[in-house]
């Protein structure tokens, strides 16, 4: 039984290990590339950190994409660090970077969801900050087109308050809100 469980404490060690050394080379990725974010905030899943009861789920709580999907993050990054420098979004926690399929669903993420492909970051807006919702979503009205933006947004209760979560990729020029449509987004 000990060696069993000896096993599973080197297996757990090793893929921890694996785990920060892969987030500490994306980092520095991103910062070659001349990215600043939290790299603990991308990389944790802060949504399925609070509300994943299954077991199964709590596994992606904490990852690094795939190596061939690390630049696709990079127009997003970029978009989003240009949005809260014109003040257009305020001092934001991402609560959601790249999900693996799995980590997906345990998400309840869209089927087609870019979370998966490494072009998608969502980030929570606080009730306070309300006003940041119709100055972004102005800003891709005006400019969305030009950058390929993708804006959802959706009215949520996050650990016990309300906020408004803003999805941000740079694939296709779309908006839509809780439901996955655009008939619901807070832009129209």
């Amino acid at each position: 039984m000990n060696k069993i469980v000896s096993m599973l404490v080197m297996s757990i060690c090793f893929s921890n290990y694996v785990n920060a050394t892969n987030k500490f080379e994306y980092n520095a990725y991103l910062q070659n590339k001349q990215i600043t974010v939290d790299i603990d905030d991308l990389t944790t899943n802060l949504y399925l950190l609070k509300t994943a009861t299954a077991k199964e789920c709590k596994q992606y709580i904490h990852t690094v994409p795939p190596k061939p999907l690390w630049n696709n993050i990079t127009p997003t990054l970029k978009l989003v660090n240009n949005l809260y420098n014109r003040d257009i979004i305020p001092k934001h926690t991402i609560i959601s970077g790249y999900r693996d399929p799995k980590s997906n669903i345990c998400t309840k993420g869209a089927t087609h969801s870019k979370h998966i492909h490494n072009n998608a970051i969502d980030i929570l807006i606080s009730n306070k900050d309300i006003k940041y919702i119709q100055t972004v979503c102005t800003f891709w009205k005006k400019q969305g087109s030009k950058h390929n933006m993708g804006l959802g947004t959706y009215k949520q209760n996050f650990q016990g308050q309300k906020y408004t979560i803003l999805h941000i990729d740079t694939s296709s020029y779309r908006t839509w809100g809780n439901n996955y449509k655009s008939n619901t987004s807070l832009c129209l």
